[in-house]
This record gives structure tokens, sequence and C-alpha cells, in this order.
């Protein structure tokens, strides 16, 4: 998917891309004190090599949006078409030190996981191993199982419609002193706390549950761990190099928990670093600024039928919320057509561990992308951050100007 083409003049991008922004700066319904703060900076942004590609950092940019924050760090960028346009950090890796944070760093991205757990889903389907309408007693066959899950489905579990509990964490805790791996102790979890007993309510409960209980039925089609069919089927297909699982660790930033002193950084190899491995389809994997874009990237290109890695109907669902749904909620991804960032549909989701915030959004009808990372989520405040961000970044046509300067 091309914003342009290699041969095209120069003059002519500048007349897409002006269409594209300058006539969205009136989303704004008022001057921005934040939008003449970044005006004030932007002759200043210089360009940037990273990854092979030129983009504009818009670091002084960040430092403007993160000022009023109680935040140590603060990333995020800008995608349009299937470029990553402009990208920026500010702060440093630990509010109790000095190390400033890089556009390379890792940062955890959270709930953003469930929309790689579903993907991951539908590129299994398209290979045959299941269909969305697989339920739960299609894969584990056991005696002692509740009949109430005989119609539980693969897309009612992507949806938060599966009825599935959320972990009892302290179980999950000791369990994980037996050392054993991630996709035994969800086996485990399964059926010591879940399958035993009726759904919940089927209407929509967001839970990390459901994502765990669809992960623990990938593995047992597949044979194969969670994580091992995301970095095969996600990470690899779409070049995300810097991603894993866990807190990010050696030289990263590290996250921070709320104290009376202030953001307090724990350490990234302890117990507490992160959600346990067990919930892994919810909401462990940490990945770059530029590989989140990345992503960001891939699913505009999707949705909008441009993908070069995804393609077949099992991918459509992703963005699809049943009938008189009770929220805008489908595959791993929130249908929003009343965000202030943009005219017309938001497809978004955030992410925390308590100790990071993440949000990532595209716009098909602005063919945009957008990504935000913090190393504290702050009670929630961070993503209100996150939030005035996607909006500055969204309605600031001078960033693509300084792209287009930069790019030959």
């Amino acid at each position: 998917m091309t914003m342009w083409n290699e041969s095209t003049e120069r003059p002519l991008p500048r007349i897409l891309l002006g269409f594209l922004f300058f006539g969205s700066v009136s989303c704004i319904p008022k001057p921005d004190p934040v939008i003449a703060e970044w005006g004030s900076v932007v002759p200043e942004l210089r360009s940037t090599e990273l990854n092979g590609e030129t983009l504009v950092d818009i670091s002084d940019l960040l430092d403007i949006e993160r000022s009023n924050s109680n935040l140590p760090a603060l990333g995020g960028g800008l995608v349009i078409g299937d470029r990553v346009v402009a990208m920026g950090v500010s702060g440093t890796r630990k509010a109790t030190g000095t190390e400033e944070v890089t556009l390379e760093d890792k940062w955890h991205i959270g709930s953003i996981t469930k929309s790689i757990t579903a993907t991951l889903t539908a590129s299994l389907i398209e290979d045959g191993i299941l269909t969305w309408d697989t339920t739960v007693t299609d894969v584990v066959q056991e005696s002692e199982i509740d009949p109430g899950w005989t119609d539980v489905r693969a897309i009612d579990l992507v949806r938060h419609l599966g009825g599935t509990p959320e972990p009892n964490m302290a179980a999950i805790f000791k369990g994980r002193m037996s050392e054993q791996p991630a996709e035994a102790e969800r086996r485990d979890w399964i059926f010591r706390d879940v399958l035993l007993e009726s759904p919940r309510n089927r209407k929509f409960h967001y839970t990390n549950g459901n994502y765990i209980l669809l992960g623990a039925m990938l593995e047992e089609l597949t044979q194969t761990p969670w994580q091992t069919l995301t970095r095969e089927r996600i990470f690899e297909p779409l070049g995300l190099s810097s991603a894993g699982f866990g807190a990010p660790k050696d030289d990263q930033p590290w996250g921070h928990i709320p104290s009376d002193s202030g953001p307090t950084p724990i350490f990234p190899g302890g117990l507490l670093a992160d959600n346990p491995p067990v919930l892994g389809p919810a909401g462990t994997v940490h990945m770059s600024l530029y590989d989140l874009g990345r992503y960001a990237m891939e699913h505009l290109a999707l949705y909008s039928g441009n993908s070069d890695v995804w393609q077949g109907e099992a991918f459509k669902r992703l963005y699809e919320i049943p009938e008189n749904a009770d929220r805008a909620y489908a595959g791993g991804w929130i249908l929003d057509d009343d965000n202030p960032a943009v005219e017309g549909l938001l497809i978004h989701h955030n992410g925390s561990n308590s100790m990071w915030l993440a949000k990532v959004g595209f716009a098909p009808d602005r063919n945009m992308g957008l990504f935000c990372a913090s190393n504290y989520f702050d009670k929630g405040k961070a993503d209100l951050v996150c939030q005035n961000l996607f909006t500055h970044l969204a309605n600031f046509a001078p960033i693509q100007e300084k792209f287009l300067e930069a790019t030959p």
C-alpha cells in the first residue's frame, strides 16, 4: 500500500497531504495552547534515519506534550499510508534516573496484545485450523466440562461475549512458583477456574479471561505455544524484530507504580514487573514505538484491503461488531466514530499492566495511524495524555510538510 508512486513528482504528494491534513485542522474547535507551542518549535524539527527510513523526529513536540503530566517518559508517532512519517520520545527510562529514552527503546503494550491474538486467530482460520464458529467444546473435549460452554465460540471470545471470568491473580501467581511453561499454566487455569462452571453473563464483559481461554484453544489445536505462534505468524511476517514478551529487559525503560514520592520504577526482571505469562494472549507483549507504528500501519492496510501480509475473509471479522451489540468492540479493537482525535472512524485500543500505558489506532478515512506509549500508567492519566497526543498529531499539518521536505 503506497501513499504515492515512487516516480510521481513531489508536488502531487504535497497536494494529497494538503487535502488530507490542512482540511482537518478545523477539527480543533478552538485555539489549543499545545498546538500553539508546537507551532513555535516545528521549524527546528529535524529528520532522522531509523530502520533504513527517513522520518521526522518530533521529540521536541513530545517534550511539550509531556510537560504537564507526571510521566517519566512518553513516546509516540504518526503513520500515513504505508510509512511511519514521524516519531518522538521524551523523558527518562526511570523516574529516579537521568538516562533518557531513545527512539529505539521498547515499551510494554498491555491489552493491545488482544488484537494480536485475534489477528493470530484469523491467520489460523485462513489455514483451516478452526473457524470463527469453533466452540470451546469443539476443542477441549473433557467429560466434566459444564455444558454451557458448548455454544461459546471463538468469535464470542474475541468480542468479550464469552462469559469467561477474570483470573484469580493470587492463584495465578501461586501457579507461577511451579515453573511450568505458560501454556501448561493456561490449561491448568481453564480447567481449575473456568470450564467446570457455566459461563458468566454472556453480554459484553471485558476480561482477560476470554483471551486466555482463546489462546489455550489455539495451543490445543496446533500443539504449539501461543508465544511461538505469535512470533511465527505476527512478529516475523511484519518484521517486528523488537517484539517480545513480558517487561522489556536490559538497557530499556522500566515500568512504574505510584507511591507517595511519585512514580517508582519496578525492576524488570522481578515477578511483579508484568502480568504472569499465563495472561500472555491477553496482554504481555512489548515492542519498539517504530514496530507499534508498523503494526498500526498493517491493520490500516488490512482494513482497506491492501495488506501484503494478511488476506482472506477471516480477517474482515476483526472489524465487525455484532448486531445489537452493547459495545462497539470487535476483534481486539474498539470501533469509535465519535473520537475527538479525528472526524470519521477511529479503530483503536489501549493497554496497560498497571505500570505501562500504550495506545494505538488507525483512521481509515484519513489513511492515518497513531501510536503512543508511556512507562507509567499513572492511574489512567497516561491514557488521557495519549488521547491528547492523538488529537494533536492528527490535526497538525506541519509534521507532514517536514516529512516531505526530508524525503527525497
